[in-house]
């Protein structure tokens, strides 16, 4: 793809994982900033949130802009195994 490495920075995964609970929470997916979001069960795995990702256009082109230099991915899970990833870029 031609891209450059992007690095994993505090700031972002904060963001991630305060829009993962919040989504979590209300039961709902909420863009909070530049994220991409799904909502699933705690039986997901990370690479079925990331193939889900790169099979929709759109994700995609969030997780492979030119222009990012820091991520920052999260993961929330409740008590009913209702799960909600999210993997914050900078774009």
């Amino acid at each position: 793809m031609g891209l450059v490495e992007v690095h994993l920075r505090n700031i972002e995964v904060q963001e991630a994982d305060a829009c993962a609970q919040k989504s979590l929470a209300n039961h709902s997916l909420s863009h909070c900033g530049h994220e991409d979001l799904f909502a699933g069960s705690k039986s997901n795995t990370p690479e079925q949130i990331m193939d889900a990702w790169f099979k929709s256009p759109l994700h995609k082109e969030a997780l492979t802009y030119a222009s990012s230099r820091n991520a920052g991915p999260a993961i929330a899970i409740d008590s009913s195994g209702n799960l909600v990833a999210a993997f914050n870029i900078d774009y």
